[in-house]
């Protein structure tokens, strides 16, 4: 555990930047530092790293989109119940892992798949919007 992580007996949540006691994190990790890293209510807000890995995106820039998006979904503004998806254009990379330029925000599993299964096809989208109408 970094030093500067702990004051007066609390630990320091990277994700809702609060001082807290030691029960209020999971011990279950590879390495004692990474468990004590997030508490356990932000813990399941925090994108999977694999996913995050192959999207090209660090859990700090995960953190730095959420924020800048007061934790809610780019599209539609609505609140995840488990966490957002890196949302990134399929038309740059084409192989994993992505180089992590193409990352558009982070989405609601709602908007995620739908934006998925139409394939971002924009005049699909169109369409969509006018047969609404």
């Amino acid at each position: 555990m970094h030093p500067e992580k702990v004051k007066n007996g609390l630990i320091h949540c990277r994700r809702c930047d609060q001082y807290l006691k030691e029960e209020e994190f999971n011990t279950q990790s590879v390495g004692k530092y990474e468990a004590k890293s997030y508490c356990k209510s932000c813990r399941k807000h925090i994108g999977h790293r694999h996913n995050m890995k192959r999207l090209g995106i660090s859990v700090e820039r995960y953190i730095q989109l959420e924020k800048e998006q007061d934790y809610k979904c780019k599209i539609c503004g609505g609140i995840d119940s488990k966490r957002l998806s890196v949302d990134h254009d399929h038309s740059c990379c084409n192989s994993y892992p992505n180089c992590g330029t193409c990352v558009r925000g982070l989405l609601c599993s709602r908007c995620n798949k739908t934006l998925g299964m139409i394939n971002d096809d924009k005049k699909l989208l169109e369409k969509m919007i006018q047969y609404l109408n």
